[in-house]
């Protein structure tokens, strides 16, 4: 993402409404006093500081219409703990450059394994995830169009919970595998691949 510069502030792309909506409600630091123009200020996409929270949490609780494109969620500067997404009609979420700051995650009102959580639920028309390079608990539930998750090899995963989607293949590759088991793995998937690399 190529960030816009007007009047010295450097601007964040988010061509999503409802998204840009979010950002603006619960990380006021990223409001440009425009609402609904497609774009926030990038100095103030981060958690914790003058912005009370330290997760994101894209709900039916916290959003007034579902939200489509999450394109900007990118610039985030860090400071964020757990990301849950939830019942959105998004298509690919990009988290490859996304950066969790570690640490509990009990104030983000769902607690997967206190480190840094994400959990992806009911996004009906997900396709596609590329993960970022953390070390991450990781949910994913009832995203039936689900195809592709994309694992970076130098991603350490301390939990992988699996359910509700039609992949046929789950490749996993890289050094910092950290596996634990506690909830089902997999659901109608074809096969599973793990492996380390030297």
């Amino acid at each position: 993402m190529m960030p816009l510069f007007i009047l010295s502030q450097e601007l964040t792309y988010v061509p999503d409404d409802n998204f840009e909506t979010y950002l603006e409600t619960y990380f006021p630091a990223c409001d440009n006093g425009i609402d609904n123009d497609d774009y926030v200020l990038t100095s103030g996409l981060y958690g914790g500081g003058e912005n009370p929270y330290e997760c994101i949490n894209l709900t039916p609780q916290t959003l007034d219409a579902p939200i489509f494109d999450l394109t900007g969620i990118e610039d985030f500067q860090g400071g964020i703990k757990g990301m849950r997404i939830e019942q959105q009609l998004i298509q690919n979420l990009n988290l490859a450059m996304f950066k969790f700051m570690p640490g509990s995650t009990a104030g983000c009102n769902y607690v997967l394994y206190g480190t840094s959580d994400l959990f992806i639920s009911q996004c009906t028309l997900l396709e596609e995830i590329l993960l970022p390079s953390d070390t991450i608990a990781l949910s994913i539930s009832g995203c039936p169009l689900l195809d592709n998750v994309y694992f970076p090899e130098d991603i350490s995963l301390y939990s992988v919970a699996i359910t509700g989607v039609n992949m046929c293949e789950l490749k996993i590759r890289g050094q910092g595998l950290i596996y634990s088991q506690a909830y089902p793995f997999i659901i109608s998937l074809g096969g599973i691949g793990l492996s380390a690399t030297n």
